[in-house]
């Protein structure tokens, strides 16, 4: 290996019992053994080569070092552990005009700003926040607007994507029937063959049957927001007068599941109750199928009291240990397809098929929000931000505020993340969670970047332990994913035995292609916010 004096091009770390080296290039994953951690984990610590070698010598005698040694090389000359230029997530121009100028098929509109709720740990800004119910509704004109530009936008892309979001959208239900009618017509008048998916968020208070006709004639994505049992859910959130949503959420979300089998969930994980494992298992026997778990964190400049920050990280690693272990369980029970918390399950893919892209999510291009006036923000937590306004529906994204946006958001990156091992695959902070209501990008906290970390380590370490210790389910995951339309990407390396390097001598060699951004990517599992 060769000695520098820059962060080395690859992270090596233990977890669960098994030595793993991350390529953080490519990037890919590599099992080693300890010999071959203890070398890889002095390199990255900048010790110099002849150094190395000869602490290992003495403590594992000269064989085993020089074959280990061997097959440090070979791999690298089959271009492995190398230096690749600035990752994508360092953002150069190229980068850059290819986000401002890529085509989506998405679009997320904000029929209400107004909301029946008060929930105590709400992201929405204060300029938006405390509506009466019938102030800030998306009117019809805006709305056809949206869904004119979400055409223009998407050009010859076949999927179309429309997320109703609010505030609490079900409080405008007449705009939600005249966006699924003009949708579909301005389809057949274009000759479109073009398939349509619509995605609801809702606290469930206003579900009713002619919504749940809707949802289940055009088969609708679907999330409940419930943060679990009554006496959590209760205490952060509330209506206007602070009395308790649970019951009000739960008649509407049984009311769904009386005509619909699947219904996701979205619990936020605050400081009044950190029992994650708790509050999961609460949402699964309540019969939700699909549950998404965030943390409320804020943003990087200001906390709100129910925020976690560093001294919670602790008690929810233990929490995620919890829940992994539950994930074991249901393996060993063979009730494979009826895994509700995903995490884990998606975790395997994100390990096994690695993304190298600049953005983690559709910041402006699948994430862009309709606001009730028509102006466009980079994503739904923008909402009320006026500093990150991009456009409105009747000039579509301008492209120098979001050149603008991209600029400031990068350089963030570049001074904090590009000697970060994790860079290419927590793809740098969530944009939202760095944005100054000034326009300004601020600095993460150490802890945020530590729990990302972290939790890629963590996911790294539990695929190898499925991998190995479950090969019957790891390949069902495999076969799922494929089987529901997931490209399956080729393993761009493949993962070796424990028996050190030298059965990775013959791996393929690493794809080179030029990174491409995913414009209609809408989140990452990497992020804090989406646990």
């Amino acid at each position: 290996m060769q000695e520098s004096a820059v962060e080395p091009p690859f992270h090596a770390f233990e977890g669960g019992g098994f030595y793993l080296a991350l390529d953080r290039f490519i990037p890919a994953y590599l099992e080693i053994d300890r010999l071959a951690d203890e070398a890889l984990c002095m390199f990255e610590r900048g010790i110099p080569e002849h150094i190395v070698q000869q602490k290992l010598v003495r403590d594992w005698g000269a064989a085993r070092v020089t074959n280990m040694f061997a097959s440090l090389k070979a791999l690298q000359r089959k271009g492995f552990f190398a230096r690749r230029g600035s990752p994508p997530v360092m953002g150069g121009a190229r980068t850059i005009e290819r986000l401002v100028h890529s085509r989506t098929g998405r679009i997320q509109l904000a029929l209400a700003e107004s909301c029946n709720l008060r929930c105590k740990y709400c992201y929405v800004h204060p300029e938006s926040k405390w509506r009466h119910q019938n102030e800030r509704i998306m009117p019809w004109e805006v709305a056809r607007e949206a869904i004119d530009l979400l055409l223009q936008r998407a050009g010859t892309i076949d999927d179309l994507s429309i997320t109703l979001f609010g505030g609490e959208p079900l409080l405008n239900k007449e705009a939600l029937h005249q966006v699924i009618a003009y949708t579909e017509a301005r389809k057949k008048e274009l000759c479109k063959d073009k398939k349509t998916f619509y995605s609801l968020t809702t606290n469930g208070i206003l579900m009713s049957h002619d919504v749940i006709r809707e949802i289940k004639r055009h088969n609708f994505g679907l999330m409940i927001s419930m943060d679990g049992p009554a006496t959590v859910h209760d205490a952060v959130r509330v209506f206007l007068n602070h009395r308790g949503s649970w019951r009000a959420t739960a008649r509407g979300a049984m009311e769904l599941m009386k005509f619909r089998r699947q219904v996701s969930v979205r619990c936020t994980i605050t400081k009044q109750c950190l029992e994650k494992a708790r509050i999961v298992q609460y949402l699964e026997d309540f019969g939700f199928h699909h549950i998404r778990a965030s943390l409320a964190v804020g943003q990087a400049y200001e906390k709100g009291p129910l925020d976690v920050g560093p001294d919670e990280f602790q008690i929810l690693n233990k929490e995620d240990k919890v829940l992994e272990a539950r994930y074991i369980e249901s393996i060993l029970s063979g009730d494979w397809a009826n895994h509700r918390f995903a995490r884990f399950r998606q975790a395997l893919m994100d390990v096994r098929e690695p993304k190298r892209q600049a953005m983690r999510c559709g910041v402006g291009r699948g994430t862009t929000v309709v606001d009730t006036k028509g102006d466009l923000y980079p994503c739904h937590r923008y909402l009320g931000m006026t500093a990150y306004r991009l456009g409105n529906v009747n000039t579509g994204i301008v492209p120098e505020l979001f050149v603008t946006y991209l600029e400031k958001l990068f350089a963030l990156r570049r001074r904090l993340c590009i000697n970060c091992w994790a860079n290419t695959l927590c793809l740098g902070p969530c944009p939202y969670y760095v944005s100054h209501s000034s326009g300004d990008m601020v600095d993460p906290e150490p802890w945020y970047c530590d729990r990302i970390r972290k939790s890629i380590e963590d996911n790294a370490a539990f695929h190898s332990r499925v991998r190995h210790d479950y090969p019957d389910y790891y390949q069902y995951v495999l076969q799922t994913h494929i089987s529901h339309g997931q490209p399956r990407a080729r393993l761009r390396l493949r993962l070796g035995s424990d028996r050190g390097l030298s059965d990775q001598v013959d791996s393929e060699p690493p794809d080179t292609e030029e990174p491409i951004a995913s414009a209609d990517s809408t989140g990452s599992d990497l992020s804090v916010h989406e646990d």
